[in-house]
């Protein structure tokens, strides 16, 4: 039995849910002979359990996710956000799927790092395992370099391209253009 200054006496059953935060006195009474264990939450976010179902208002942050979560039914929309971009995570109206994340990349020069220009359209060739491409124009070039014949990228700046097909080049003689992929 549950009473408070302004709830006349309850009873409450097994898995009720009662807020209490309007209360500034709260009595709780057994009136069994067997022993009765409570539990309570502080929080800012109601969660409200009744027969194992989970009910959540306002806006939830969830950081970690320790055990595989399976979402049954949703019945009403939800927004949704992921701000890790590097989870694999699809989320809809029905459904909640996280999955591991088992991919880790790589990333190295090619070669020596350093390719070097000739005054002529070059090609720095594609790689089945390459995940992306970066280039970067040394602060000591004097020109720029154009990339796929329209992509325009001045001394000190650099270029992420995620592809693992070839990618064409052209610069000053004697300049170089500094190369690393992501595998």
């Amino acid at each position: 039995m549950i009473r408070g200054d302004t709830l006349r006496p309850t009873e409450i059953q097994r898995g009720d849910t009662v807020d209490v935060s309007a209360f500034d006195e709260l009595t709780l009474d057994n009136h069994h002979d067997t022993a009765v264990t409570f539990e309570y939450q502080i929080s800012d976010i109601p969660i409200l359990t009744q027969a194992q179902k989970v009910d959540v208002s306002n806006a939830v942050v969830v950081s970690e996710i320790q055990r595989p979560v399976s979402v049954v039914e949703i019945q009403r929309r939800v927004k949704t956000e992921i701000q890790n971009e590097l989870l694999n995570v699809h989320v809809d109206n029905d459904t909640l799927n996280v999955m591991p994340s088992v991919t880790l990349y790589t990333y190295a020069a090619i070669g020596n790092g350093t390719f070097d220009l000739d005054g002529s359209k070059q090609t720095i060739t594609g790689s089945a395992e390459r995940k992306a491409l970066f280039l970067q124009v040394p602060d000591e070039n004097t020109e720029p370099v154009t990339v796929q014949d329209f992509i325009v990228v001045n001394p000190g700046g650099h270029l992420p391209l995620k592809t693992n097909q070839a990618v064409t080049v052209q610069g000053k003689d004697g300049e170089a253009v500094r190369v690393g992929e992501m595998h």
